[in-house]
């Protein structure tokens, strides 16, 4: 994609605040807004699927989900969401800034894995479903995420 189309695409919104680097959306897709356009950000961003099925696209491959799946978008990473005709998909529109990721001081786990991830050049799964090794402990951070956004102890 030319380096000035993939610029108007980027979406600008601010998700999450100094102290408290991330944010949760709860969505249904097509009741809340028909789809969600092509664009990209910074964050990075985590899909989990509560019920329904749709489509996630990404880099312009389409992918079908189902409840229960969930998806990792890296920062930079063009993805859109889009309904499969006669369903609804709700899901949980999870947004961290990339700086919750890195230590301020330059380390070994942000040299060997997050910048090489946030930067595109060290591929993770995209999409993970029951059957994956990695989902019970991923799906237990989330809820883990779930629990500290509800109640916000920290503030």
């Amino acid at each position: 994609m030319e380096n000035q189309r993939y610029k108007t695409l980027q979406e600008t919104k601010e998700h999450g605040r100094p102290d408290f680097s991330f944010n949760i959306y709860p969505c249904t897709i097509p009741l809340d807004f028909a789809e969600v356009p092509v664009h990209w950000h910074d964050n990075v961003e985590l899909i989990s699927v509560r019920k329904g099925s749709g489509i996630i696209e990404l880099d312009f491959t389409p992918y079908q989900l189902q409840e229960g799946d969930l998806v990792l978008i890296r920062p930079g990473q063009l993805h859109a969401i889009k309904p499969v005709e006669g369903a609804t998909m709700e899901y949980e529109n999870i947004m961290i800034t990339s700086s919750f990721f890195m230590s301020y001081q330059l380390d070994a786990c942000a040299q060997e894995y997050f910048i090489p991830f946030m930067e595109g050049n060290y591929q993770l799964p995209s999409i993970y479903r029951r059957d994956n090794f990695c989902y019970p402990p991923l799906m237990d951070c989330i809820a883990n995420i779930d629990t500290l956004c509800k109640t916000k102890e920290f503030a």
